[in-house]
């Protein structure tokens, strides 16, 4: 699994789940796969947030990338 915390630096200098990587809540398909592109490959990918505003809105951009990359 592939945790991924869609929060500002702010707030994941805060708090955040063991385990979980910093991602830019507004990185484009392209610039998440150069990222995160050999990490998801096999794995399952859990995006969060505060409230779920912001990572659902990065899933729903780089869903589709994801799955052409075996994630």
């Amino acid at each position: 699994m592939l945790l991924l915390d869609a929060r500002p630096a702010n707030e994941f200098g805060i708090s955040r789940i063991p385990g979980a990587i910093e991602v830019d809540p507004n990185i484009g398909a392209d610039a998440f796969l150069v990222r995160f592109g050999d990490l998801v490959r096999g794995r399952d990918v859990i995006i969060y947030c505060s409230a779920g505003v912001r990572s659902s809105r990065l899933a729903t951009r780089v869903r589709a990338t994801l799955q052409k990359h075996g994630a």
